[in-house]
């Protein structure tokens, strides 16, 4: 089966967004792009309208705006019925990313992500893009950022990363959060001290670079920013919430 970028729309200004997004992103990899929409009866539910008045299909608008103006690109539109989250994320075979919008139709600017997006990003087999509403800055590639869990590093998503940052060919920033270590600073009273913090902060720093040296090795040409966030505490201590960034040229 080939290669697809699955997206999520509902005719909402953020899944329009998404659209877009997806179409771009679906070019760059050289893949199909999917337009779902799903609808909650046995028939085609539009909200979207035209200038006519008259109801539209979302997704069959979408794929046409999409085709015509990546001609390259191949697009397909797809209504299906049921819960939008269970859809999506059944969605997975021959699929290289599932893209949503971060806010739906009806939706007010604080709603936040939404449940789909959120339920989606947390089942998902596959990798997942939310993307907010507003327009796009084709010129801003200058990085990509990756959340690590430097101890136990999730091999899949640095994958993606690296992927993306050499296929953008951007920086990849890898952010890794650590706390201080309880048991060591209970009976302090004040502020840990500087040399202390800085210590185990260098213990982080070299747990994350160690973590990556197997990336490192596949993507030599990407170049890397070790991000180390000291995380603040509720209650703590002053001075901490503290952050090193360190720059490695690429091995």
């Amino acid at each position: 089966m080939d290669a697809r970028v699955v997206v999520g729309v509902d005719g909402s200004v953020g899944s329009r967004a998404a659209g877009e997004w997806a179409a771009r992103e679906a070019v760059s990899r050289g893949a199909a792009l999917q337009i779902v929409h799903v609808t909650s009866g046995p028939e085609p539910q539009p909200t979207t309208r035209a200038a006519s008045g008259r109801p539209v299909d979302v997704a069959a608008c979408l794929a046409g705006e999409m085709a015509a103006r990546y001609p390259q690109l191949t697009v397909d539109a797809v209504v299906v019925e049921g819960e939008p989250a269970s859809v999506l994320v059944s969605r997975h075979q021959g699929v290289e990313l599932v893209v949503l919008g971060i806010q739906g139709a009806g939706r007010s600017a604080g709603a936040g992500v939404g449940t789909v997006a959120l339920h989606v990003a947390a089942v998902s087999r596959r990798p997942v893009a939310l993307v907010p509403p507003g327009p796009m800055n084709s010129n801003r590639r200058g990085e990509v950022a990756v959340g690590v869990g430097a101890r136990q590093p999730d091999g899949a998503a640095l994958d993606y990363a690296f992927d993306a940052a050499c296929r953008l060919m951007a920086r990849l920033r890898a952010v890794h959060a650590w706390k201080l270590p309880l048991p060591e600073v209970a009976w302090m009273p004040y502020a840990v001290p500087e040399e202390d913090r800085g210590r185990w902060e260098d213990q982080e720093e070299q747990v994350l670079v160690d973590a990556f040296r197997v990336w490192r090795e596949k993507y030599p040409s990407t170049p890397v920013l070790e991000d180390v966030v000291l995380l603040r505490r509720l209650g703590a201590d002053q001075g901490l919430g503290s952050r090193r960034a360190t720059g490695r040229q690429p091995l």
